[in-house]
């Protein structure tokens, strides 16, 4: 399951502007990293509009409409493994924001070549959520991430042109995922 925890703050580590000038572009994104922090929809129409859009380009899924953003929001918190979410910057203006973060946990997959035991391998991806605002309400949505981290984390392989091949580490992570 994913257990996803947000860090969200004005501050070291994260760049944003005062809360006395934060605009409706920067609100709604603040609005939605919270939605995935919490796993929880509710008032996704008030963030949304009907018609929305939400794209994640790292899995290659495209969800449309508030019933399918909304489950995509609450499927957050339950695939397997441990993540943190920590939001690293934030910028907004002109209809759009755009949140830079770090996803970081542990995933369950196979070990070792045989693949007839499971081990939990650590991973980390650095992605962006990109959104567009009009009338004040999200159209669309983007998360832009590399998928190779969880690929690895789930005893996959990335085989390259040239014959290459990357795998995961054969040792097991311990413990809650690492934090910042």
């Amino acid at each position: 399951m994913w257990v996803a925890v947000l860090t969200w703050a004005v501050g070291p580590g994260c760049t944003g502007p005062e809360p006395s000038s934060v605009t409706v572009e920067e609100r709604r994104l603040i609005e939605l990293m919270e939605m995935r922090r919490a796993g929880d929809a509710t008032g996704i129409e008030r963030l949304f509009h009907p018609t929305a859009v939400y794209d994640d380009f790292t899995s290659g899924v495209t969800y449309r409409d508030l019933p399918e953003i909304a489950d995509f929001m609450e499927a957050f918190h339950t695939a397997d493994g441990a993540v943190f979410l920590e939001v690293i910057s934030y910028h907004a203006g002109n209809g759009m924001a755009v949140a830079e973060w770090v996803l970081e946990g542990n995933r369950e997959g196979p070990s070792g070549v045989s693949g007839d035991s499971l081990v939990v391998r650590r991973f980390r991806v650095d992605g962006l959520t990109l959104i567009e605002v009009q009338g004040g309400l999200i159209v669309r949505a983007a998360d832009y991430g590399d998928p190779i981290p969880l690929i690895l984390a789930e005893g996959g392989a990335v085989v390259f042109p040239e014959g290459d091949t990357l795998r995961a580490e054969a040792e097991s992570a311990t413990g809650p995922p690492p934090r910042r």
